[in-house]
């Protein structure tokens, strides 16, 4: 340094009188520069001397002697040595990971493998300049060298199209095809029926938006059930009650609390304290695992993305709890961190709490059919501690804010018939409780059976809804369809195949969503009358039959596997790709329909590339036995009579 500092005062006497200026824009000035210019400072300096000229106060020293120059940087460490105060000595722990000093973020891991490997990656490209340019000499020394597009930002994330640039690439294609269709139907005298057999885009627009899964409001299902509960007397201490941790987490905040640890003493364990008096015999606390490859990353991502952040008993806890319960990683390391916590909790009660795959508890009991467990989610996992604990416990609560745990509980009591069940939903003035055990016996074995199926079919996290179907609509035209209620039945039990004569019910079911008084049995007839006769858009009619097909498989395994399943430790669940889904972009994502868009392969926008008329046996419209339109290459097509749209698009 001190080196260093002496070359930048040699430096600074040459500037003062303008005689280092524009150096660097002459290579030969440049190099007399770095030969002489220490030279040249000390024979400066010797003619002042000789004529005893005094030089100011700041010129004598080093610009990094200044006072106030020192001031800032005495500041500057008194904070950096707070922070490790604070925070621990960070060079003590050995971790594989990358961590900001100040605020315990964790570094994205994009990020840690370029600093990893920033080394190594300097190195290769170094031997690689030397071989090409200097020893085997393929390229001149001065040709341009590649700029290095390294990750050095926290938030780098894979880029995606936005939600207008898909909404302008869906009106094009759109007008381009209908323009097509329309000048097709002036020479065909054909049927619309072909043509609404395809999807005009990519991804149906009835079950998808902006090339995304439709999200549903799983709420207006609970606005079906709640009513059908005939008592509504809740007991004031139960046998067991169930804690779905995740929705405890989201609506404890931290308040006064300053770390973790506070966090844990002061908010978390209390509540559970509180829990403990109402209940006489056992408490579980249950909680997610969050998984790569989780048929939920769609949803999740929804939700936003922020940084990691270590989690520590002396960790600072974050100003926006909102954003840190964002990411995954976060909530892996607090579920472990609280799960630790619960076995202080000093109770005579039995306390069981998940960890990962595991079960820990205060006491010991048969784990036997509790862990290891691969479910991903709290929602079925819960209803394994539920089955568990059934043999000893008659009156259970259960504690969440999501609907998917009231459908799964509903469904449950026709396993456990005996139980009184209770959901503690909601929070604030939302918050009610639900008789999971009155509704199962309104609804009868078979409908509460499958009513997890229904939930999917028509929406739920990982299964789209259909665009302006709604939760009441479909429940009402579920009540009046006595015979899907069958269909449902058999495909909510794990099925391994999905047959003609389901698809044929369930077809039918979802054109009664979108027109209750159709008399239309398909859904490829059911969106032709809909956009031809009823003028709806083109997000507004069903989806194709092979869309509904994918969409059918979707909902099954969710429904018939995933959630029939939830009782079991273990459940063996089929591949995604064989049920609706491929895996693009490190996420499972909906596989749409298995028939390229309208405008590559309907038969009503067929066009030959003949030169001259079309009598080659090799021509594209004569093999299908069509006429020439005016899309054609050849002139056959090229003069036809000119028709109302009205006329051109006749369904007859």
């Amino acid at each position: 340094m001190a080196l260093d500092q002496a070359h930048e005062r040699n430096n600074a006497i040459i500037k003062g009188e303008g005689g280092a200026v524009g150096l660097t824009e002459n290579p030969l000035a440049l190099r007399r520069w770095m030969i002489g210019g220490s030279e040249v400072s000390k024979v400066l300096q010797d003619l002042e001397l000789s004529f005893e000229i005094k030089r100011s106060k700041e010129s004598d020293q080093h610009h990094e002697q200044d006072k106030g120059f020192q001031e800032n940087f005495k500041a500057a460490v008194c904070r950096l040595m707070n922070v490790i105060q604070e925070t621990g000595y960070p060079f003590v722990e050995k971790s594989a990971e990358l961590v900001t000093l100040h605020d315990n973020n964790i570094v994205d891991a994009a990020v840690h493998k370029t600093l990893s490997n920033i080394h190594k990656t300097g190195v290769a490209q170094y031997n690689k300049f030397m071989q090409e340019r200097l020893i085997n000499m393929t390229k001149p020394v001065s040709a341009p060298i590649r700029r290095n597009n390294f990750i050095l930002i926290a938030g780098a994330k894979r880029k995606k199209r936005s939600a207008p640039q898909y909404r302008i690439s869906s009106l094009k294609s759109d007008c381009y095809l209908f323009s097509r269709l329309y000048v097709a139907c002036q020479t065909r005298n054909r049927g619309l029926t072909d043509f609404f057999s395809y999807e005009n885009q990519s991804a149906p627009p009835s079950l998808s938006c902006d090339g995304r899964m439709r999200v549903s409001n799983k709420l207006g299902l609970l606005e079906c059930l709640e009513p059908l509960q005939t008592s509504s007397a809740v007991p004031t201490v139960t046998d067991m009650t169930i804690l779905d941790g995740a929705a405890v987490i989201n609506m404890l905040r931290p308040g006064s609390a300053k770390t973790f640890a506070d966090y844990a003493n002061q908010v978390f364990i209390p509540y559970v304290m509180q829990t403990l008096q109402n209940v006489s015999h056992r408490l579980d606390v249950v909680w997610d695992c969050y998984r790569s490859d989780s048929l939920k990353a769609f949803t999740r991502e929804r939700r936003g993305l922020e940084k990691r952040k270590r989690v520590m008993p002396e960790t600072v806890l974050p100003s926006q709890w909102g954003s840190f319960l964002r990411v995954d990683a976060n909530k892996t390391q607090l579920f472990a961190f609280l799960a630790r916590y619960l076995l202080t909790v000093q109770s005579e009660k039995l306390i069981v709490t998940t960890q990962g795959p595991d079960v820990i508890s205060n006491k010991p009991i048969d784990h036997t059919n509790l862990s290891p467990c691969n479910h991903e989610e709290a929602d079925t996992r819960m209803m394994l501690h539920l089955a568990h604990a059934a043999e000893h416990c008659r009156r259970i609560l259960i504690r969440t804010v999501d609907t998917d745990v009231v459908v799964l509980s509903v469904a449950a009591m026709t396993r456990h018939p005996h139980l009184q069940l209770w959901i503690a939903m909601g929070a604030g003035k939302d918050f009610r409780y639900i008789a999971a055990h009155d509704i199962s016996k309104v609804l009868g074995v078979a409908k509460a059976q499958c009513l997890p199926l229904f939930h999917s079919f028509t929406g739920c996290d990982t299964v789209s809804c259909f665009n302006g179907i709604g939760k009441k609509t479909a429940w009402e035209v579920w009540s009046k369809c006595d015979h899907v209620t069958a269909t449902f039945q058999k495909l909510c039990c794990a099925p391994f195949e999905l047959t003609a004569n389901d698809m044929s019910v369930l077809e039918r079911f979802v054109t009664l969503l979108y027109d209750r008084g159709s008399n239309c049995h398909d859904v490829n007839s059911a969106r032709k009358y809909r956009f031809t006769n009823s003028g709806r858009q083109i997000e507004n009619i069903p989806p194709t039959s092979e869309a509904l097909f994918q969409h059918c498989k979707r909902a099954i395994y969710q429904g018939g596997h995933i959630w029939s399943q939830a009782h079991e430790r273990q459940p063996v669940l089929p591949d995604p790709s064989d049920w609706g889904r491929q895996f693009m972009d490190r996420q499972w994502q909906p596989f749409w329909t298995v028939l390229p868009q309208a405008s590559l392969t309907c038969p009503e926008l067929l066009k030959c590339a003949c030169k001259k008329e079309c009598r080659s046996k090799r021509c594209k419209c004569n093999k299908a036995g069509l006429k020439c339109t005016a899309l054609c290459s050849c002139v056959c097509g090229a003069d036809f009579p000119v028709q109302h749209p009205v006329q051109a698009f006749n369904t007859n």
